[in-house]
């Protein structure tokens, strides 16, 4: 496994600036992905660790961080255009991948 320095995580966050969100409700103001927080608002509607104890610190630490991600309005809003996509692109799908139309390419 290469080792990462500084130069990589810059480069990176300057490539991918627009997939990047600053998370109102985690401490620190959390800067995380927008499919990050897509993945923490799903996980936290399927209440995977609702059975979790306090005995389990780890586990009760993670679950009630992402207690706070279940009537996100920004994770809702992620997983609306999500599930938008989803259902575009099988309605789509018929028209075979070499006739669909480039995003953004200005035609």
């Amino acid at each position: 496994m290469r080792c990462v320095n500084d130069e990589d995580v810059t480069r990176w966050m300057e490539e991918h600036q627009g997939e990047m969100i600053c998370c109102p409700h985690q401490p620190g103001l959390l800067l995380i992905s927008k499919k990050a927080c897509l993945k923490r608002f799903r996980a936290a509607l399927s209440r995977a660790f609702e059975s979790v104890s306090q005995e389990d610190p780890f586990h009760y630490t993670f679950k009630k961080g992402l207690s706070v991600c279940e009537g996100c309005p920004i994770g809702q809003r992620l997983d609306q255009e999500d599930r938008g996509k989803t259902s575009n692109q099988g309605k789509n799908s018929s028209r075979g991948p070499n006739k669909r139309k480039a995003r953004g390419c200005g035609g």
